[in-house]
């Protein structure tokens, strides 16, 4: 503690200060205080109270104070005046606050900070030097591997156009599977395009109406493959913030997913919906078709990863990735309950509200 008169020099030091700075309080009255300050608080301070004392304000102010083995350590100073009734300032009362351990803390935190902050600007630099040389890449080996595929499926129509008849239906068969595998191989190059396009594609949210993009899916689903039907079912009041291009490819694969492993069961049926979640909005496409056994549901949204053999429910294996994908880039989740021939849930929220 410590007091000074209403104009400025110090008449009073506690025994904790001078046992402090180890300096008898004789020769810090008066402003002999500040010698004991760090040089280069010492002009701020001086000033700081000078201002202070001119103006009659409380005094609010860190600096540090030289130990008596010469140590500096931060304290918080602060004063208040005490007034006549006339309202003319008598006497100053004040008092000093060890923060030594706070302003370590404070600065190593600053530290860490400018720290993170540069780790941060050189990682984004080489992600993004990364991006753009597995962008580059992604099309140079789309564009080198689309040209042979071309020539494989153009010299096998050929054989059939022209050599059809004098082939037997073993070597035709074998033509034709070469042409299918191309084309499957041009799919899912495709497919592995747009998965890498996902992460560089800005997201633009707007009004986004869940429903009505589902049921211009199913119907399109239903046109290409109408036999054996499907009953599809959705809701009313799917309203989202979303990118709805982004949402439209998030529905086509669960919907087409959906689709797909119904077509063995009795009466195929798919359900677009929301549950009962008020925030965020949990919004689900169900089916009761092949369904999965939940030991291996890691597997489902990593590309290639196949709970199912191809034969049976063909595909490029990427469209669940993708779908998980477009959910993270909306800051959302997407996840799935299912059991072995009793179907399959997949949730999705969007992190948006209508």
């Amino acid at each position: 503690m410590w007091t000074c008169l209403a104009a400025g020099p110090c008449d009073y030091l506690s025994r904790q200060w001078v046992e402090y700075t180890g300096i008898p309080e004789t020769e810090q009255l008066g402003y002999g205080w500040l010698q004991q300050l760090h040089p280069d608080d010492r002009t701020r301070v001086q000033n700081e109270w000078s201002g202070t004392v001119g103006q009659g304000v409380s005094f609010d102010i860190e600096f540090r104070i030289r130990r008596a083995d010469g140590a500096h350590r931060w304290f918080r100073t602060r004063a208040i005046p005490l007034r006549a009734v006339s309202g003319e300032i008598v006497k100053w009362y004040g008092s000093n606050t060890d923060i030594h351990e706070y302003k370590t803390a404070q600065a190593e935190i600053l530290n860490l900070n400018e720290t993170l902050e540069r780790r941060v600007v050189e990682r984004t630099a080489e992600l993004s030097a990364a991006n753009r040389d597995l962008e580059a890449f992604s099309y140079s080996v789309a564009h080198d591997l689309r040209a042979p595929l071309r020539g494989m499926a153009g010299f096998a129509a050929v054989l059939v156009d022209d050599w059809g008849a004098k082939l037997d239906a073993e070597a035709t068969g074998y033509l034709k599977k070469i042409q299918e595998n191309a084309q499957g191989m041009g799919r899912l190059i495709d497919a592995l395009l747009a998965l890498a396009s996902l992460g560089r594609r800005e997201v633009k949210r707007e009004p986004v109406d869940l429903e009505a993009i589902a049921r211009g899916i199913t119907a399109r689903l239903a046109a290409a493959e109408p036999s054996p039907p499907t009953k599809v079912i959705t809701s009313a009041g799917l309203n989202t913030l979303a990118d709805v291009t982004l949402v439209s490819n998030l529905l086509e694969n669960l919907i087409g997913n959906a689709w797909k492993f119904t077509r063995k069961a009795v009466s195929p049926c798919v359900e677009v919906g929301m549950t009962e979640a008020i925030s965020p909005r949990v919004f689900f496409v169900r089916d009761n078709g092949a369904g999965f056994d939940m030991a291996h549901a890691k597997k489902l949204f990593e590309p290639f990863q196949r709970l199912h053999p191809h034969k049976e429910y063909p595909g490029t294996g990427v469209g669940l990735a993708s779908a998980r994908r477009i959910v993270e880039r909306h800051g959302g989740s997407l996840w799935a309950e299912a059991s072995p021939g009793a179907g399959a849930t997949f949730y999705f929220t969007l992190a948006g509200k209508p």
